[in-house]
Parts: C-alpha cells; sequence; structure tokens
C-alpha cells in the first residue's frame, strides 16, 4: 500500500466555510493532527467540518471562540477520511486563523481499508451505524459525537453489539449544547459482523464521526 506524508496549511482568508483539504481519488487519508493559531489578537470563532461526496456536511467540533493569540491543539485522536471527502472549516472572521493539518495519505487498496461513517442522527431511533464486513476484522481508532445545537444538551448511547446481536453499552450520557465528546481513548478491535451503534435523546441534535480501520483476515 503506498503511503505519502503531507500537510494543509491555511490562513482561512474568508468568513464562512473555508475548504481546506480534499481527499485525491483513489486514496484514503488519516488526518493525524491538527494545530491552529489566532494571528491578529482577536477572539474568532471557529467549526471543523468533514464534507462527504453528496456534499453534506458533519460536524468535527462545536464553535470554539478562541482567545487571542493562542495557539491550540485541536484533536486527541486521528481521524480517517475517505476519497474526496473535504476538510471545511467555518471562521467567524478572515484571516485570523492559522491551520495546520497533518496527513497521512494511503492508495485505497483493498485488503486494509481506511475509512470513515458519518451519521446525522434525525431520529431517536437506535441507528446502526456499521457492521464488520464478512471476513474482515475492523478497528475502531475515534468516534466523535458533536451536539450541534447551542441551547440544549442531548443523551447519548452508544453500543457494541456482538454477530449474536447483543448490545454492549460503550458509552452513555448526556452531551451539552455545542459540545463534541471523543468516546474513543485506545483503539477498539471489532470481529466480524459486530456492529456500532448509537441513539440520540434527541433528533436532530448530534452529529457522529466514526474512525475505522477495516483488515482482511488471513489464514494462518
Amino acid at each position: 500500500m503506498g503511503q505519502l506524508f503531507t500537510n494543509a496549511v491555511q490562513v482561512l482568508g474568508s468568513v464562512g466555510d473555508n475548504t481546506v483539504y480534499t481527499v485525491p481519488d483513489t486514496k484514503t487519508a488519516i488526518v493525524n493532527g491538527v494545530r491552529r493559531t489566532e494571528l491578529v489578537g482577536n477572539t474568532p470563532t471557529y467549526i471543523i467540518k468533514l464534507e462527504d461526496e453528496s456534499s453534506n456536511l458533519f460536524y468535527l467540533t462545536p464553535p470554539i471562540t478562541v482567545v487571542a493569540y493562542s495557539t491550540a491543539t485541536v484533536f486527541d485522536r486521528p481521524f480517517t477520511m475517505g476519497e474526496k471527502e473535504k476538510i471545511v472549516v467555518n471562521t467567524t472572521a478572515a484571516n485570523e486563523f492559522d491551520f495546520f493539518f497533518a496527513i497521512l495519505e494511503n492508495d485505497r487498496g483493498s485488503r486494509n481499508l481506511y475509512r470513515n461513517v458519518m451519521t446525522d442522527l434525525t431520529t431517536t431511533d437506535s441507528t446502526a451505524l456499521y457492521t464488520v464486513p464478512d471476513g474482515k476484522t475492523a478497528i475502531l481508532n475515534s468516534w466523535r459525537i458533536t451536539n450541534t445545537n447551542a441551547l440544549a444538551a442531548a443523551a447519548s448511547y452508544v453500543y457494541v453489539t456482538n454477530a449474536a446481536g447483543t448490545d454492549f453499552v460503550w458509552n452513555s450520557g448526556t452531551i451539552a449544547g455545542y459540545t463534541t465528546v471523543q468516546t474513543v481513548s485506545r483503539p477498539h478491535v471489532m470481529r466480524e459482523k459486530e456492529k456500532i451503534k448509537i441513539k440520540a435523546g434527541t433528533a436532530n441534535y448530534l452529529h457522529s464521526v466514526a474512525s475505522l480501520l477495516e483488515i482482511t483476515i488471513t489464514e494462518v
């Protein structure tokens, strides 16, 4: 599998959405680190989003207002992107943020595949986000859930389901308005036919972004 370490560095030159990086054709990408700096001594706000091939946007962060002249690392875990997906950063002020994304691009391949699952939870039903395919093992590397509503909290119930259909609680709790939680502190291995599922306490509040590596099982 061909790999290329690269970066995307950009001063956000426009108010609103700025496209910072697009995954090339036939590639997947792992965003290993994100740094941001406020450049001019103000307190602007930003949001980091992922855009899928159908131009749907999913929040990776809520709106975050920063301290003047501050620098920070944004994410505590890497996240995965599929081909043609985009990183979009929204800002309330032009030419006040400098962003640096450290990225590893991989050939898409067939045996080992990096992928993500992005979901806007529009109902309060239990929703199966991902099932490990037959003949595969999956490693769940990151699972971020963002409450995109500014004013109200929302409950979140996260499950891992075994091949027999039994649910096990992975994470549960209430996510405050404009807040993100990372439910994975260390990578989690999943076997074929196992699932990750989520149930929102309130519809249309939560965005879920799960990053995984699928590995083809080989005979010893």
